[in-house]
């Protein structure tokens, strides 16, 4: 198995959004949506990306057809959940993004894990302006 199946792999992306004006302020970007979340707010636009597993995981092929397909027009990805910061793999993966030429990133995360991820000092190298939008509001942890 390669690097890259295996960052793809241990990143579970359940989908794709190909555009949005809204998640990125100031720029035209795509949203990737990864899977599992251990809080359950009321609120929660993705509730049903919450299970870590699910069969509804998209393959590298497809992740890389679109990264590849949108780059001309896309400002940047935006990683959303699910929560990202769950997935130890991030930092790679977030490396495999910038390798399609995307210099910009939004991390849209509830922010519990982010001391847990050893290489997050890396992420600054990966992107221009890296963002990170917490979740705020009524939040429940299961």
């Amino acid at each position: 198995m390669s690097l890259v199946q295996k960052i793809t792999r241990n990143f579970p992306i359940a989908g794709i959004q190909s555009l949005t004006t809204i998640d990125f302020p100031g720029k035209i970007a795509g949203v990737l949506f990864t899977r599992g979340c251990p809080w359950r707010c009321r609120y929660c636009h993705n509730s049903s990306l919450r299970d870590s597993d699910g069969e509804d995981l998209l393959s590298q092929h497809d992740i890389e057809e679109f990264l590849r397909s949108h780059k001309e027009f896309l400002d940047g990805i935006v990683i959303s959940g699910g929560e990202p910061t769950l997935h130890s793999s991030l930092p790679d993966f977030l490396a495999w993004i910038r390798d399609f030429g995307y210099s910009d990133v939004v991390l849209c995360s509830n922010s519990e894990y982010f001391l847990s991820i050893s290489s997050w000092s890396q992420i600054g190298q990966y992107f221009t302006s890296p963002c990170i939008y917490p979740c705020f509001g009524q939040i429940e942890k299961t």
